[in-house]
């Protein structure tokens, strides 16, 4: 397997860190997959 630029790794960790410090602060709200899927259906069958 090919290893992960270093940079890129912790950019990403970076924003997991943001998006899960969001949802735990309350500046995000978050939705259950089911009705996430539903929206993308909707959104599709426009």
């Amino acid at each position: 397997m090919k290893s992960i630029d270093p940079t890129i790794q912790a950019a990403w960790t970076n924003e997991a860190k943001t998006r899960r410090d969001a949802v735990r602060n309350g500046s995000v709200e978050t939705i259950s997959g089911d009705d996430a899927l539903a929206q993308v259906r909707r959104l599709l069958a426009q």
